[in-house]
């Protein structure tokens, strides 16, 4: 009788995990924590090319990076030319300017550069279907500011211009909370709400879509480093994210339909 049970625990345990595999399986953003790539990164990105990362691409001539533990040079993981972070998951990240030299007032003029990262889901929406979005930022230790300004675009069609460093004028379906800025660094912290689709959006693109004149910025503490890292970090101008994890889930019933740890 003891036996015929653990029998049946064993037969339990197994089809659960099959049934958890299978909805894990529902997050329609290919390579989701940028661990997969071609070819280990040996520097930051100073020029366009479409591909940053295996799925993953640059939406216009702006150039994101690709972090990874793979290499100990300036695109390492912990180790980094923007400072040192561990991933969310796994081993690899990517990275975006999402503020660079600010106006100081409003006469000053604003350079409106941004980076964003952009991928193709593994199926297009469904029309009037509610999803779940989620992905992580992390606040780069060597940026000079922090925002209020992050979110995630989804479109039919791809979006950009690869002749143009500016910003994507586009409303985000999923934005951070733009009433708060989040200046810790070396935590990740959660962008994630639900949206209803429209159908047959097919693109997701992360990254800054207000000008620099609604971006709210705060200049973080750097009082705790070297003075020469304290003044090559204000002279930067620069709010830089490192981004991880993303998930795009249909809901079923209001469910999301797969089990994830944050």
């Amino acid at each position: 009788m003891i036996r015929k049970n653990k029998t049946i625990i064993i037969l339990l345990l197994i089809s659960s995990l099959a049934f958890l595999q299978g909805l894990q399986a529902q997050n329609l953003v290919p390579n989701p924590s940028f661990e997969m790539f071609k070819k280990c990164p040996n520097d930051y990105n100073i020029k366009y090319r479409k591909e940053l990362v295996t799925g993953w691409y640059m939406a216009t001539g702006s150039t994101p990076d690709y972090f990874n533990s793979c290499t100990r040079l300036q695109v390492g993981v912990p180790q980094n030319f923007m400072g040192s972070c561990f991933a969310k998951d796994g081993w690899a990240y990517a990275g975006i300017i999402v503020l660079l030299e600010p106006p100081v007032d409003s006469t000053s003029s604003a350079t409106d550069y941004r980076e964003y990262l952009e991928t193709k889901l593994n199926e297009p929406l469904a029309r009037n279907h509610k999803y779940c979005v989620t992905f992580y930022f992390s606040v780069a230790p060597n940026s000079t500011y922090a925002v209020n300004r992050l979110g995630a675009y989804f479109s039919e069609n791809k979006i950009g211009n690869r002749l143009s460093t500016r910003i994507l004028n586009y409303k985000p379906q999923i934005s951070l909370d733009s009433t708060t800025i989040l200046t810790e660094k070396q935590n990740w912290f959660a962008v994630s709400d639900t949206f209803c689709a429209k159908g047959n959006e097919r693109y997701l693109t992360i990254g800054n879509f207000y000008n620099d004149r609604k971006t709210w910025y705060k200049t973080l503490d750097v009082s705790g480093i070297s003075k020469i890292q304290q003044t090559k970090i204000a002279a930067s101008k620069i709010s830089y994210y490192y981004i991880d994890l993303v998930s795009v889930v249909k809901l079923v019933d209001g469910v999301m339909r797969n089990i994830e740890s944050h």
